[in-house]
């Protein structure tokens, strides 16, 4: 039973850690596009940055979102001129989802606004509070890393 409360526990603490910075430095302004700043279209947009491109489907299930609101994110996006979709070739009722130029850059320019907000707020911190996050930082990703195997 401990083994499935530490579990219970690290869980927790990871959903409170990606809750935690995400709407204070990647949605602080508004952006020239009309409704880019809501949190699920953003996170499309951070995804498709890191894949290169994603059947709608498998957007949903890694967001943890329906089918339709899947659609009207990328619909939204595809609208702005930040993302494209591209039919498979050997399966057309596959669609996958690229970003634009246009979207790359304003993956670009986000990125570029979280760190310089980061950086802002790690400045405070003590030399020693630095290397502690630092280390541990380190120990998280290695740690989630393993999940992705």
């Amino acid at each position: 039973m401990g083994e499935q409360k530490s579990v219970s526990k690290v869980a927790a603490q990871i959903l409170e850690l990606m809750s935690l910075p995400r709407r204070n430095i990647l949605f602080r302004k508004k952006d020239e596009y009309h409704d880019v700043e809501k949190t699920g279209q953003v996170a499309v947009l951070f995804i498709l940055d890191k894949v290169g491109k994603s059947p709608m489907s498998e957007l949903g299930k890694f967001l943890l979102v329906s089918k339709p609101n899947i659609t009207f994110h990328v619909d939204r996006l595809v609208q702005d001129g930040l993302v494209k979709r591209i039919p498979d070739e050997s399966d057309r009722r596959v669609i996958y989802i690229h970003l634009t130029d246009k979207g790359k850059q304003f993956v670009q320019r986000k990125k570029e606004q979280a760190l310089a907000v980061i950086t802002e707020k790690l400045s405070t911190l003590h030399d020693l509070d630095l290397h502690d996050l630092s280390k541990s930082l380190d120990k998280v990703i290695a740690v989630l890393s393993k999940l992705r195997e």
